[in-house]
């Protein structure tokens, strides 16, 4: 099992699209993701503050994480 929340994310077309219409939505999964560790049974996936920031980027398709 590959445990890696960013692909399971970036592939659900529901919260891509959410991501794109709403930029609250866009922020609350952002602030979700921030310095988290998840669990996939016996797997974990962590995300860092710049990780999270460039998932959503890469989502709403600005690629600059930092505005």
């Amino acid at each position: 099992m590959n445990a890696n929340l960013e692909i399971d994310i970036m592939s659900n077309a529901n919260i891509v699209s959410k991501c794109k219409k709403s930029n609250k939505y866009a922020n609350e999964l952002y602030s979700a993701l921030c310095n988290n560790l998840f669990f996939y049974s016996d797997k974990q996936w962590s995300c860092s503050w710049r990780y999270a920031g460039s998932i959503i980027a890469t989502i709403v398709g600005d690629g600059d994480y930092l505005t």
